[in-house]
């Protein structure tokens, strides 16, 4: 692999907090925006995010729209050290209560030790 390459991995992950290391120490995150548009109707959409500090996530979104129907995301994500990949799902659910669900497993390198 060319060394710039390389030393661009190690860098991008030691930024998310990719490492065998506690890295960072474990955060959490909450917003909530309200927007009304120009007929009354108001979006809103609430997050919660929160990390663990090596390399994984959990998020909770949450769209309510002007007529009140929502849209919910839950995803999470977290690396693999001794394989030197990160997964990631994700679950839609609609206003109806169907469901979806994408996983995917990405080699960012390593293992870093």
């Amino acid at each position: 692999m060319n060394s710039r390459l390389t030393v661009a991995l190690v860098v991008a992950c030691s930024l998310v907090g990719i490492s065998t290391a506690n890295a960072r120490p474990p955060r959490s995150f909450s917003s909530t925006v309200t927007r009304t548009g120009p007929a009354g109707g108001t979006y809103t959409r609430q997050a919660n995010i929160s990390t663990n500090g090596q390399g994984g996530y959990q998020r909770n979104v949450t769209r309510t729209g002007p007529n009140g129907r929502s849209v919910t995301t839950q995803g999470q994500g977290s690396y693999n050290s001794a394989t030197g990949t990160y997964n990631q799902s994700r679950t839609i659910t609609g206003p109806n209560g169907r469901s979806a669900t994408e996983s995917r497993s990405v080699y960012v390198g390593g293992p870093y030790y």
